[in-house]
């Protein structure tokens, strides 16, 4: 995990740290002296392992998407209302939260813990290809993605150099996918 390599980067350069995680992954992140802040997902414990679900399923990917928004959506509510989790995060007094980016639920817990947030992605981005494999990466995980510069999928640009009429088809494609993207996620986004 590329954020535990910054934390513990950041703790042997005298900063204290706090780890967050989901009750079954806490192992990923033992053995270490950073302390760590746990929470259940009520009902994940009876859940099927996403790999059988994925391969088991003939259901279409809209449908797939939704169910895996719907773990999202109960993952963000079990953090922000359990309450001894945010009184254990309020107390450790944190300055800033770094944060992995997949879910919408690292945004809403720096605001609701009042805290300017590092969006991390733990899969080291080069632009624009990145974009060009999911066109949600950047938009969806608030990285800059100004349409002057990055060629979105489909536009079969390589470069930031564009004329008139590819910056209006990069223009188009953007928007495209955003209402994929705002059609995909709107169901987690409508709880929060």
């Amino acid at each position: 995990m590329n954020a535990r390599k910054i934390a513990e980067e950041v703790r042997r350069r005298g900063h204290e740290v706090l780890y967050v995680a989901l009750s079954p992954d806490v192992h990923i992140l033992e053995p270490t002296t950073i302390p760590i802040v746990s929470y259940d997902i009520p009902g994940v414990n009876n859940a099927v392992p996403m790999p059988e679900w994925r391969i088991k399923s003939t259901t279409p990917w809209r449908e797939l998407w939704r169910g895996l928004n719907g773990i999202m959506k109960d993952a963000c509510e079990g953090l922000v209302s359990n309450e001894t989790a945010m009184q254990q995060m309020k107390a450790f007094g944190a300055d800033v939260m770094l944060a992995e980016m997949f879910t919408p639920c690292s945004a809403l817990l720096a605001h609701k813990l009042d805290l300017p947030w590092i969006n991390h992605w733990p899969i080291a981005q080069v632009e624009p290809h990145f974009t060009s494999l999911w066109p949600a990466s950047n938009r969806r995980l608030f990285q800059p993605n100004p349409l002057a510069y990055f060629p979105q999928f489909k536009t079969r640009s390589t470069t930031q150099m564009m004329g008139l009429w590819k910056r209006l088809e990069n223009f188009f494609w953007y928007w495209r996918y955003a209402l994929d993207d705002w059609l995909v996620h709107s169901d987690v986004v409508q709880t929060l």
